[in-house]
């Protein structure tokens, strides 16, 4: 196993993105939802760090970016594409 030490900037980027993320989705910007969120974004980046990073010696934040501001428009067009598909099995016809 490697050292804990090697997965910092791996924790910290993944810190960030999660509550980047949280941030935009939540809408709420007060101290205890930004508390909450900050708290759950910690811990889901403890748990899943070592799962977006697996190697933590090859961390290239410039390709993470890219990769996730890619990700991200097709993540709110494939939610737009679900809310289409969901009102369509709601008309009995």
């Amino acid at each position: 196993m490697k050292n804990s030490k090697e997965y910092i900037p791996a924790y910290i980027l993944t810190f960030l993105m999660t509550f980047a993320v949280w941030v935009v989705f939540s809408g709420y910007l007060d101290l205890y939802h930004l508390t909450l969120g900050a708290l759950s974004a910690s811990f889901v980046s403890f748990l899943s760090a070592r799962i977006v990073f697996p190697d933590p010696i090859k961390i290239n934040l410039g390709i993470v970016w890219i990769r996730f501001i890619l990700y991200f428009p097709w993540l709110i067009f494939q939610i737009f594409l679900s809310s289409f598909h969901i009102s369509d099995l709601g008309d009995f016809h």
